[in-house]
């Protein structure tokens, strides 16, 4: 027999059932179990519950799991790495306008924006739709803010992939409405916002075919653009606000085209 000093208790008599002692452990603990019936029968006890719980949910771990667990963790997965993406793309905007005061973006749309020719002629046709909408009065857009959910669901058919209207009202912007608009031989989605002090700002959307996201900052003539390229789709933000503000809206634009 051990020593009173070496008696099971509780963590000792549950590591027996599942079979994960020491040899030299397990030795002493049935040294005691043959000595004390109390002892014994819990042991007895807990071991007969493992057999239970095996019996009931070992059949269970056999089966595939159902196809709504392998969604959620599909679109947890998803989640994840939309967070990510978006926390790089936040430091990024981030650093553009801490830089913004400094003129590392001081860029005018002719130069070299850190981006192709193929990225400036997208922010050069959503500059020239701006200008001409942004004076507009009667014909600004044409399908109202009343009609988004056509609007929405017209536009991303005609650009074969799903759209997001940002909801703007927290930056000052309501609103206005879109339209179609042809790009080089692509087609367009042009969105058109309003402040109540009639300032306006245009989404432009247009097909992507890089598939790396990169964001730039341009101006020209007192306009400026923030765009950029991920998925399916380019983007641009342009309206004739400060840099800094024009880099928080297009912040406020990812993180809901990217929920």
């Amino acid at each position: 027999m051990t020593s009173e000093a070496a008696r099971p208790d509780g963590t000792d008599l549950h590591a027996y059932a599942d079979d994960r002692l020491s040899p030299e452990r397990r030795a002493e603990v049935e040294a005691w179990l043959a000595g004390d019936a109390v002892l014994a029968a819990t042991a007895a006890h807990y071991r007969a519950q493992n057999e239970a719980l095996h019996a009931l949910y070992d059949p269970l771990l056999e089966r595939a799991a159902p196809a709504m667990l392998e969604t959620l963790a599909l679109r947890r997965r998803q989640q994840a790495a939309r967070l990510a993406t978006f926390g790089r793309v936040a430091a990024v905007l981030a650093l553009m306008a801490a830089s913004a005061a400094g003129g590392w973006y001081a860029r005018t749309l002719p130069e070299t924006t850190n981006g192709t020719s193929a990225g400036l002629a997208f922010a050069e046709a959503g500059v020239s739709a701006h200008r001409v909408y942004e004076v507009e009065v009667r014909h600004a857009v044409e399908v109202p803010f009343g009609e988004a959910d056509h609007l929405t669901r017209w536009l991303s058919k005609r650009l074969a992939a799903p759209l997001h209207i940002p909801d703007l009202a927290a930056q000052g912007y309501t609103l206005m409405g879109g339209r179609l608009l042809p790009a080089g031989g692509l087609p367009a989605a042009h969105f058109l916002y309003e402040t109540a002090a009639g300032d306006r700002l245009t989404l432009y959307m247009q097909p992507n075919s890089d598939p790396a996201t990169s964001f730039h900052f341009a101006e020209k003539e007192g306009i400026s653009a923030v765009f950029w390229r991920e998925g399916r789709l380019a983007y641009a933000v342009i309206g004739r606000g400060e840099r800094a503000a024009m880099l928080s809206i297009a912040s406020a634009v990812y993180s809901q085209i990217n929920p």
